[in-house]
């Protein structure tokens, strides 16, 4: 049976090109008016086809269709308007009047592809064209109007700008962000060179720092109050409040360290060695032990009896006391360089260390007086 596909755009071929219709030269005048309502109704065929009066069978994936042109071969040009049953679900083919499935294809800026779901909705209308060339060459039907589809990690689609608001929210997995939403979400762009970002944990935003990093690795920070950094060379510092602690032996060993605090104290977990004149302000410790880093006007300063000072005293009678001894004051009293010890003398505080020594003929003697040293 013949369809308005075998009809040919030479005239000259068309005069038995379809069957049913007779335009040979001398025809019957009695076949004149038959060949004429034989066209329209192939004008017709045509225009239902193309004008979605038919309907799609198979199944959502596999159509298939029933054509009102008796076309029985796939040509360059063959249009087709079909109303669709079901929603399409993926890659989908289509078969018409029973000559053989042809994959259904579509355009997208990167070019052909096979249909992905979605394209052919429920009782919408394809409108497809057959083309050899399609699918690698195997043939297939190009849909003209596919349903725009949500674009996919694996797919191409349309999709839908985020506000600034869906972009700081950041819980959408389907609205796009555009440069302008980065910057709302995440933060500007600094327009200080090498200033390194921070987290603004109140907006979730990233912000410009006070810090820099130059071209040259070197960091200038402001007002740096606590924190740690590791050098190059693995040496380790940490600071808190009031304090300043180096670790020059890296993180975890504390071999080395030197603290200073807010004071100006400085303690040193090792030997210092100083190369030049070296000036102390404060007090000095030297292992538990406090230097005076100005004697004459520290000793000066001290009071009578106090740490540090020397007393002529004598010895309780009764009582030796050897060089380095070290004995409390309750037991002596203020003599003077002839040894002779008054009733009502003074005994001093604390503990006092011998510089020489003692003999048991007590007070009122000589031998009863030597120098001490106020230890505690």
């Amino acid at each position: 049976m013949s369809s308005i596909y075998d009809w040919s755009t030479t005239a000259a071929t068309n005069a038995t090109s379809d069957t049913l219709i007779n335009w040979a030269e001398g025809q019957a005048p009695s076949t004149v008016n038959g060949s004429a309502r034989e066209m329209m109704a192939r004008v017709a065929e045509f225009l239902d086809d193309i004008g979605g009066a038919i309907t799609a069978g198979g199944t959502a994936n596999a159509l298939t269709v029933t054509a009102n042109s008796a076309f029985s071969a796939y040509a360059n040009g063959l249009m087709l308007a079909v109303r669709i049953a079901t929603d399409n679900t993926g890659a989908t083919t289509l078969n018409a009047n029973g000559i053989g499935a042809k994959s259904v294809r579509k355009f997208l800026p990167t070019g052909e592809s096979a249909l992905i779901g979605g394209e052919m909705q429920q009782d919408g209308v394809a409108k497809v064209i057959y083309l050899s060339w399609l699918n690698s060459a195997a043939g297939g039907w190009l849909l003209l109007n596919p349903t725009d589809v949500a674009a996919t990690t694996t797919g191409s689609g349309i999709v839908e700008l985020a506000t600034n608001a869906e972009a700081i929210a950041r819980t959408d997995a389907v609205r796009a962000i555009t440069p302008a939403n980065l910057a709302a979400a995440i933060g500007p762009a600094s327009s200080t060179d090498n200033t390194v970002a921070r987290y603004d944990g109140t907006s979730g935003k990233i912000q410009s720092s006070g810090v820099t990093i130059d071209d040259s690795d070197n960091l200038v920070a402001a007002n740096v109050t606590a924190g740690a950094f590791i050098s190059s060379s693995n040496a380790f510092g940490t600071s808190s409040a009031g304090t300043l602690a180096l670790r020059p032996n890296g993180v975890f060993s504390t071999t080395g360290q030197m603290t200073v605090a807010s004071t100006g104290a400085v303690t040193t977990n090792g030997a210092i060695t100083v190369n030049g004149a070296a000036t102390v302000s404060g007090t000095l410790t030297v292992g538990g032990v406090t230097v005076q880093t100005d004697t004459g006007a520290a000793n000066a300063a001290l009071a009578l009896g106090a740490i540090g000072t020397y007393a002529l005293l004598g010895a309780n009678p009764g009582a030796d006391i050897t060089p380095g001894q070290v004995v409390a004051g309750s037991g002596l009293r203020y003599t003077h360089a002839g040894g002779f010890v008054g009733a009502g003398t003074i005994a001093p505080s604390g503990n006092w260390k011998c510089m020489g020594v003692t003999n048991v003929s007590g007070f009122g003697s000589s031998g009863g007086t030597s120098l001490f040293l106020r230890v505690s």
